[in-house]
């Protein structure tokens, strides 16, 4: 078996002839630091962000926001407020999303109402019967006597 020739590269490893032109074949060559193309891995576009546009927010001070915007002109921070939720399905899990623990809903009402008149329905009842025992009983000692 013949060894492939060594070839040395700009960064001072060598790599076979036969390596490199494997590698050449499958992806496109590395650019330089500085002249990559495309968005970042996380989505963003490339570029300094010092010398981004500016946030066109105002602080409480009263001076423009320092931070880099995005494509509205607002940065992460000033972005604006959700324009809110468009179709009835939207809603509904946003009012889902929305809810805390179900104390004041209208179901939950309705049910300490129906549990309200029972109970006042129950001691009614309750005082009846004994008035009813009381009466029963006066009933029963005058006929002894």
């Amino acid at each position: 078996m013949i060894a492939a020739p060594l070839k040395a590269t700009s960064t001072g490893r060598e790599t076979t002839v036969a390596h490199d032109t494997a590698l050449a074949a499958d992806t496109p060559p590395p650019a330089p630091m500085g002249e990559r193309h495309g968005p970042l891995r996380n989505g963003n576009r490339r570029g300094d962000p010092n010398s981004a546009p500016r946030c066109a927010a105002r602080t409480r001070a009263g001076t423009a926001c320092r931070s880099p915007a995005m494509v509205n002109g607002r940065c992460r921070m000033h972005g604006g407020a959700s324009t809110g939720a468009r179709t009835a399905a939207g809603r509904a899990v946003l009012s889902r999303a929305a809810w805390k623990h179900g104390c004041l809903s209208a179901a939950t009402r309705a049910h300490h109402e129906a549990v309200r008149r029972t109970r006042e329905d129950l001691e009614t009842l309750v005082a009846a019967v004994a008035a009813r025992l009381v009466s029963e009983r006066r009933n029963r000692k005058a006929a002894r006597k």
